[in-house]
Order: structure tokens, then C-alpha cells, then sequence
């Protein structure tokens, strides 16, 4: 009795265990299936990798989109295949260097009309200012547009050069300025240095009157100063020939701002009420910054 009890469990049990692998067995059976039938439709949707031959043509065929996408990012998308370079943008400057040349320290567009059309745009000089700026690394000038709806144009670039005059009469020529004769922009240095005034502290600063700089007593009291009628050299604070005209000069808006910002916090009396309200307008700046007026723009349209 015993032993028919044992055999009907290990017959029970056997039945079970084949009946759980013959389940197993035909669920495998089936993802197998499913897995094939996956692969075979990604194959279907992956496009084909990239090699040497069709990535020659489509460079070749002027695509944009290629130019625009890095080797590494196709190659991750299994994309390009490991043999080919994109090298594109290792040879886009060799079309405009035609319009440029080296003299000197320093390098400068020598044709702006060809650099402008090989850009598909028309250069009218009315329409174009000249930037002049400098760094503690270089000098650049640069193009800019009226309206800033085309994108800026280099004119010239010298590395390691402060903002003299005999550089400033380098570049003019160079870039043939005589020839267009654009309105420059700048900040006040660079007009200075354009218009041949002294640098450094000087009574007669200002290009378009003679506002003395050393009469403080009246700098906040006064309000009409002469015109002032001539860039003569040698004569009040003028050491060299203009460079440029002093109709064609830019003021720049910032450093206008910022100025006048200065001037008008250091009128201020310090124990005064408007000076007490920037102090707690600003509580991030200290008291000395506050005192010399040195403001950035965002502040300054907080309160304007």
C-alpha cells in the first residue's frame, strides 16, 4: 500500500515537471519567433551606415545638414561607419582667405566687397559702421550692420596691441578706409586715439566741446560749454592729425550711461536721502561702490 502511494506521487510529480517544460519549451519557442520577426523590421527601418563613397557625394552635393553633424554623434548612431572622417570644417576658411592679408603684426580684409558677395551680401557703406576695440589680448575692428539684421564682417585683427595711433592709422589704411569712409564706433579711448587727442588726464577732453575737465566747481552747476571749432595739433590737448572725420564718430550708448550714472550718484550728498535709498536699493554693493557711482546696466534700468 505504502509503495503504491509513493509511485502514484513520483508519477504526479514527474507529470508535472514535464507539463511545466513543455510549457517553457513552447514559450521560448515563441519569443524566439517574436525576437526574429523584431530584428527583421529594425533592419527594415535603419538606414543604411554612411561610408567613404556616399559621404564624398553628399558633401560634394552641397548637403548643409552634413556639415552641421560631428563625426563622433554618427558614429554613436551607428550612422558612419569607423572608416570614414568628416573633415569638412578643417577647409572652410580656405574660401575666404582670398579676401584677406597679412602686413605687419596684424591681419586685415583687403577686399570687402568680394568677402561680402562671396557671404551673399551687398555692401553699401551707409549702411555699415566700423567697431574698433581692443582687449588685454589684441585689437580687433569689425563691421557691423545698421540694425544688426546681417551678421558681423572682420576687418582687422592684431594680437598683442594696445590701442595707439600709429596702429589705429595702420589698420584706416589698410582697410581702405579713406575709400568708404564709415561712421567708427568705439569707446571714448578709441575716439580719442582716432581723433588724435592727447591720452591720459587732460583738460580739453571732449571731442565735440571744451568742457575743462579741471573746473569742478562748475562740472555740476553748468550746463552749456563752446563747441569746439578745430582738431588743430598743438592746440588744446590735440597732438596729432584726425584720423577720421568727427562727424562720422558713434557715440557709444553704454559707456554714455554708465557716465552718466557716475556723475549723477557722485552730485549726490552722501548723508542724503537719495543716496540713503540706493544704498538700500542695492544692499549687495558696498558703500564705496555706491559712492562712485559704479553701476552696471541692469541696475541701472531698475531704477529708470
Amino acid at each position: 500500500m505504502a509503495m503504491d502511494f509513493l509511485f502514484l506521487n513520483l508519477r504526479t510529480i514527474l507529470f508535472c515537471a514535464l507539463t511545466t517544460m513543455t510549457v517553457f519549451l513552447q514559450t521560448a519557442k515563441n519569443n524566439s519567433h517574436h525576437l526574429q520577426e523584431m530584428q527583421t523590421t529594425c533592419r527594415a527601418q535603419t538606414p543604411p551606415i554612411i561610408r567613404a563613397q556616399k559621404a564624398s557625394s553628399l558633401t560634394s552635393s552641397g548637403i548643409s545638414d552634413f556639415q552641421k553633424i560631428r563625426q563622433k554623434v554618427w558614429q554613436k548612431w551607428n550612422l558612419l561607419h569607423h572608416s570614414v572622417k568628416v573633415a569638412t570644417f578643417r577647409t572652410r576658411n580656405q574660401e575666404f582667405e582670398q579676401f584677406f592679408k597679412t602686413v605687419g603684426y596684424f591681419i586685415c580684409c583687403k577686399d570687402i566687397n568680394g568677402l561680402m558677395d562671396a557671404m551673399h551680401m551687398r555692401h553699401r557703406p551707409e549702411q555699415w559702421r566700423l567697431f574698433i576695440d581692443a582687449s588685454k589680448t589684441s585689437l580687433k575692428a569689425v563691421h557691423l550692420h545698421n540694425g544688426n539684421k546681417l551678421p558681423s564682417i572682420p576687418a582687422a585683427y592684431a594680437p598683442s596691441t594696445k590701442e595707439t595711433y600709429s596702429t589705429m592709422n595702420n589698420i584706416l589704411v589698410e582697410v581702405d578706409y579713406k575709400k568708404y569712409q564709415w561712421e567708427v564706433w568705439g569707446d571714448f579711448k578709441v575716439t580719442a586715439v582716432l581723433l588724435g587727442l592727447q591720452a591720459g588726464y587732460t583738460k580739453y577732453s571732449c571731442f565735440l566741446c571744451e568742457w575743462d575737465s579741471r573746473t569742478r566747481g562748475t562740472h555740476y552747476s553748468r550746463k552749456h560749454w563752446p563747441h569746439r571749432q578745430s582738431l588743430t595739433p598743438g592746440m588744446k590737448n590735440v597732438i596729432h592729425k584726425p584720423l577720421i572725420k568727427p562727424s562720422k564718430v558713434l557715440p557709444p550708448p553704454i559707456h554714455i550711461k554708465l557716465g552718466l550714472m557716475k556723475n549723477f550718484v557722485k552730485a549726490l550728498g552722501v548723508k542724503g536721502l537719495a543716496f540713503t535709498y540706493l544704498c538700500g536699493k542695492f544692499p549687495r554693493l558696498t558703500f564705496e561702490k555706491v559712492k562712485a557711482g559704479v553701476f552696471i546696466g541692469p541696475q541701472i534700468r531698475q531704477l529708470f
